[in-house]
């Protein structure tokens, strides 16, 4: 740990002992608070990188125990589902059921992993690394482990927030890296120091949930905590010192994030401007601001709106509205460019078309009708008209609430569009709405061959309650008897007889469930957006 310890500093295992049996006896002082502010523990850490260090330690041990249980109790072998994924599924034993012996957890095989959920919701997934072991921490399901906690202890609590920064925390794993605390590739594990400074840490952060306010003060000083330290104690308490130490480590946090935000490093840029965000509208909007109107468009803007959206607050509408306007404010140039264009063909242009959509939407949940600018409205209904590619089905619904019969017309468009996805969205935006004239087109669009959006009309059409649309979906299936079979083949797989199927197979067999899914998430997503315009 010489690496970046202080060299001059007594043991860290030395320290974290002492401190534990002075928290034993209880009598902390302000004065000792005082003391732990200038003498923090010499981890060399930033609280946000040693809360998810310890995290990642406690973690660790859970995906061991998962896959302690897929290889003792489920007959799986971490190896062979590393090297061969889906193949090697254990024969005779179901794809998902109950974990044996572990009451309230089921278990689903997937890929080269395998996930545990418990009925309380709480979600592990692990995937086998490369050497068999279950050792590597991928970043998505750990995020989806921590919105799953239905009670989050004191590491985890600091780690989870809210949708829009749920991916803050991986802004961290850069400087762990560097650090040699974990290694990073397309997972990360933690390394032999990090795995040893995370357990000589441990037990003090175990401490911080059940301890008294001062002591609990005290530990989170020694942290170098300064932030949460100042909240556990009433504002006349907080020592002169503590506000220094805290307003100077908030300015190294965010010249941090700054740096990483103007580097080129683009995944890092969207998780620092996350962590950006977690400061506070105060502190984060100009960096959201000017993060939001980047060009060319990347999915940092995304991040960016994805912050924004959660202010409701008049500074951040007005900020939505000054980029809408200016991506909307073509230039020259750039109009006689998409009068000659059919098709947004560029990389960027596409990131920016998907961002104009979310940012349109957006300012139809914070107007209503009767407030909404006649010039915004005037931009609204053009941009939405335009060729907003894989959005198109989003743009249709959106546009509908404008002009109704504008919108349906690109939304019966969009039934045969080129992206499979955006054919499912505009056939659920339909039943959605379902009306008898979206029935009338849903209909007309399950009469077109089946890859060219017969096969969504006809399956989001037997969603529907309409007499007119059950019939249609009946006929459909009638007419293309078989064509959502799955048979797939035969194929013989290093001694093993495996059954494969196409990716058209695959498709074609899902989508309807497919479908189901979308059609309720559009509900929820939609339904107050629909009954605040369609009036």
């Amino acid at each position: 740990m010489s690496n970046f310890l202080q060299p001059a500093s007594p043991s860290l295992n030395d320290q974290v002992a002492a401190m534990l049996a002075r928290v034993e006896v209880g009598d902390i002082s302000v004065m000792d608070i005082e003391a732990a502010v200038s003498n923090v523990l010499p981890t060399g850490l930033a609280p946000e990188e040693l809360y998810a260090l310890v995290a990642f330690v406690r973690h660790e041990r859970r995906q061991l125990w998962v896959g302690h249980l897929v290889e003792s109790r489920l007959r799986g072998q971490g190896a062979e589902l590393a090297s061969m994924g889906a193949l090697a599924h254990p024969e005779d034993v179901p794809r998902r059921g109950d974990v044996p012996d572990e009451p309230g957890w089921k278990y689903y095989f997937h890929g080269r992993g395998c996930r545990f959920k418990h009925s309380d919701g709480t979600w592990l997934d692990v995937d086998f690394a490369d050497d068999g072991t279950a050792l590597e921490i991928d970043a998505f399901f750990f995020t989806k482990f921590l919105e799953s906690l239905p009670s989050a202890e004191w590491c985890e609590r600091q780690l989870k927030r809210d949708e829009g920064f749920e991916d803050a925390w991986q802004f961290d794993l850069v400087r762990l890296a560097e650090l040699n605390l974990i290694r990073r590739q397309w997972r990360f594990r933690l390394t032999d120091t990090g795995r040893r400074t995370g357990e000589i840490l441990e037990p003090l952060i175990e401490l911080l949930d059940d301890s008294p306010p001062r002591v609990r003060c005290w530990l989170l000083c020694s942290l170098g905590d300064f932030q949460n330290a100042a909240a556990h104690l009433e504002t006349h308490d907080i020592p002169a010192c503590l506000t220094e130490a805290l307003k100077i480590q908030r300015q190294r946090r965010v010249a941090m994030l700054h740096e990483a935000i103007g580097g080129s490093d683009e995944s890092h840029s969207q998780h620092a401007i996350a962590a950006f965000g977690v400061l506070g509208s105060d502190h984060a909007l100009p960096v959201m601001r000017s993060a939001l109107q980047k060009q060319p468009a990347s999915g940092s803007n995304h991040t960016a709106f994805d912050v924004l959206k959660i202010w409701k607050t008049s500074a951040v509408t007005d900020c939505l509205v000054e980029t809408f306007e200016a991506m909307t404010e073509m230039p020259l140039l750039g109009r006689i460019k998409a009068h000659f264009s059919s098709t947004p063909s560029m990389e960027s242009e596409r990131p920016r078309l998907g961002l104009l959509v979310k940012i349109a939407e957006e300012l139809m949940r914070r107007y209503e009708p009767t407030n909404l600018p006649a010039e915004l409205r005037h931009r609204l209904v053009a941009s939405l008209r335009a060729d907003c590619y894989a959005m198109e089905d989003d743009a249709g619904f959106l546009l509908y609430l404008l002009e109704p019969e504008l919108g349906l017309q690109k939304l019966s468009r969009s039934l045969t569009h080129q992206v499979p996805i955006t054919r499912t969205g505009a056939a659920c935006f339909l039943a959605f709405i379902g009306d008898a004239r979206c029935v009338e087109i849903l209909i007309e669009a399950s009469r077109q061959p089946p890859e060219s959006g017969g096969h969504e009309a006809a399956c989001v059409l037997s969603l529907m309650p309409d007499a007119a649309a059950q019939s249609a979906a009946t006929n459909w299936a009638r007419r293309n008897d078989g064509y959502e079979d799955a048979t797939g083949h035969e194929t013989e797989i290093m001694g093993r007889v495996i059954r494969t199927w196409s990716m058209d197979e695959v498709m074609r067999s899902n989508l309807r469930a497919h479908l189901q899914y979308s059609y309720e998430e559009t509900q929820h997503r939609c339904s107050a957006l629909l009954s605040r315009w369609a009036r």
